[in-house]
């Protein structure tokens, strides 16, 4: 009987060691799944700026376009729609870029580490009931 006691507490020993190293896991996955989300938010939102920023950038450059074609004293209204088409694709590419990353880190949620944690209960109850019979 000395022995199987032995046994039982050497298995318990393995295994609350064992669970403190899943759960040692399940954190470090879930700082790691946070982070990749924050850096994601983080793009996006720098994006959206420069988007910001271009459509103002845009805004200048139209009334500056309107300028010059009312003052007809050269072509250079041409010019600067030109400038002003390419920043709208600039700011185009910028608002779908940003709105994507912003998509990829919403919400701020480790699903990866909640669902890892979730089948990890489902397995220690499991083991629990098999080591009680």
């Amino acid at each position: 009987m000395d022995e199987e006691t032995n046994k039982t507490a050497s298995s318990g020993k393995k295994f609350a060691a064992d669970l403190r190293e899943l759960v040692r896991l399940e954190i470090a996955l879930a700082k790691s799944e946070l982070a990749s989300k924050g850096k994601h938010a983080a793009i996006g939102v720098g994006l959206l700026l420069v988007a910001l920023l271009t459509v103002f950038l845009l805004i200048a450059t139209l009334v500056t376009a309107a300028v010059l074609a009312f003052a007809l004293v050269v072509p250079g209204w041409a010019a600067a729609l030109v400038v002003a088409g390419l920043l709208l694709l600039v700011t185009g590419a910028c608002v779908v870029i940003g709105i994507q990353s912003l998509r990829a880190a919403v919400p701020p949620l480790p699903k990866q580490a909640i669902q890892s944690s979730k089948e990890n209960v489902e397995w220690l109850k499991a083991r629990l009931k098999s080591v009680r019979r």
